[in-house]
C-alpha cells in the first residue's frame, strides 16, 4: 500500500508539473506573439533621386500632407517620403541655403515647416511654397533668455510643442505661434524631458530619459500620470530615447541602448516589444527617432546602420 501511495504521490507531482509546464509555454507563447506586432517594410540608406542618408536627427508624419518628413542633419536638408504606386517612396527635398543644421522638424497644415536649426541657434520657419524664411519664437513667452529648443512636436490644430532643454519646461504655442502655456518639471528629482508627442485626445506624453519615466499631461499641462522606468523588468527600459503615441492611444517607447521599442498602453500596461540588436534588416543598433502614422505604419531610425526602416502592422502584412 505505501508502494502504491508512492506511485500515486509521484504521478500527481508529475501530473501537476507538467500542467505548469503547458501553462509557461502558452504564456512564452503568448509572449513570442507580442514581441513581434509588426512586419517591416522597408529598409534603406538612400533612395533613387535622393541620394545617401547622413545622420538623420528626427522624424515627423504629417497627417494633413500624408506625408513623412525627415531631419537629415548631415547633409542639411529635409527630406519628404510618402506612398506612390503602392510603394513607399521619395518624394521631395527641401533645403535652404540658410539653413544651419536642423534638428528637428514639423509641418503645419498650411504647409509651413518649423526648424529647429541648431546653428542658428534657433527656430526658424519655411514657407515651403515661396522659400520664405524667417526666425520664430524668440521672445513673448517666460523666461525666453534661457530658451534653448531641442525637439518638436504638432497636435491636429497646429499647436506647436516645443522640449526646451534650457528652462527643463514643454512649451506650447498656438497656430499663429503665439505662446499659450508651459509645462513646469514635475517633481524635484526631475532630470528634464528628452521628447514629446501628442495623443489623438489632446494629452500630452513626454520622456525623461534619464530616469526612463513617461509622463501623461492633460492639454492644460496637469499632470495625469507617470509610468515606466529604468530597470530589467518587462516593461522597463535601460536607456530610453524617444516616444511616439499612436491613434489608440499606444505608446512607443524607444529603448537605444537595448535596440528595441517597447509598446505600452495609454496606462502603462506592457503590450510587447519591437525590434532587437542586429544589422539586418528588421534589427536596429543604437536607434535614435521613432514615429507612428495615421495609419499606424511605424518609422525607426536605427542611427549607427545610418538607416530608415519603416514597419507595418503584422495583420496588415499578411492580408
Amino acid at each position: 500500500m505505501a508502494l502504491m501511495s508512492g506511485r500515486i504521490r509521484l504521478l500527481l507531482i508529475v501530473l501537476v508539473l507538467c500542467s505548469i509546464m503547458s501553462v509557461l509555454f502558452a504564456l512564452d507563447l503568448c509572449f513570442a506573439q507580442q514581441k513581434t506586432p509588426f512586419a517591416l517594410q522597408v529598409g534603406f540608406t538612400q533612395m533613387e533621386g535622393m541620394g545617401k542618408l547622413k545622420q538623420i536627427q528626427d522624424l515627423f508624419w504629417s497627417p494633413a500632407k500624408n506625408r513623412l518628413l525627415v531631419t537629415d542633419t548631415g547633409n542639411n536638408r529635409l527630406l519628404f517620403f510618402g506612398d506612390s504606386e503602392g510603394k513607399f517612396r521619395f518624394l521631395s527635398e527641401f533645403k535652404s541655403d540658410k539653413m544651419a543644421l536642423p534638428i528637428s522638424a514639423v509641418e503645419t497644415g498650411r504647409g509651413t515647416i518649423i526648424v529647429i536649426e541648431r546653428g542658428a541657434q534657433g527656430i526658424i520657419s519655411y514657407n515651403t511654397e515661396t522659400g520664405e524664411r524667417r526666425g520664430v519664437l524668440a521672445d513673448g513667452f517666460p523666461d525666453a533668455s534661457s530658451f534653448w529648443p531641442t525637439c518638436l512636436a504638432l497636435d491636429d490644430k497646429d499647436n506647436l510643442y516645443v522640449v526646451d532643454q534650457g528652462n527643463q519646461r514643454i512649451y506650447i504655442f498656438d497656430g499663429n505661434l503665439t505662446y499659450k502655456l508651459h509645462i513646469n518639471p514635475p517633481e524635484p528629482r526631475f532630470t528634464g524631458f528628452s521628447a514629446v508627442a501628442v495623443a489623438k485626445d489632446g494629452n500630452i506624453v513626454a520622456l525623461e530619459a534619464r530616469r526612463g519615466i513617461v509622463y501623461l499631461f492633460d492639454n492644460e499641462g496637469k499632470i495625469i500620470r507617470q509610468f515606466s522606468k529604468r530597470g530589467d523588468l518587462r516593461g522597463e527600459t535601460e536607456f530610453p530615447v524617444d516616444i511616439a503615441v499612436d491613434g489608440q492611444g499606444r505608446i512607443y517607447v524607444l529603448d537605444s541602448h537595448r535596440h528595441q521599442i517597447v509598446l505600452l498602453d495609454r496606462n502603462g500596461n506592457w503590450q510587447g516589444e519591437i525590434g532587437e540588436k542586429g544589422w539586418k534588416e528588421g534589427k536596429f543598433i543604437f536607434p535614435c527617432r521613432v514615429e507612428v502614422a495615421s495609419d499606424y505604419r511605424l518609422f525607426i531610425v536605427d542611427a549607427d546602420n545610418n538607416r530608415l526602416q519603416v514597419f507595418i502592422p503584422a495583420g496588415r502584412a499578411e492580408q
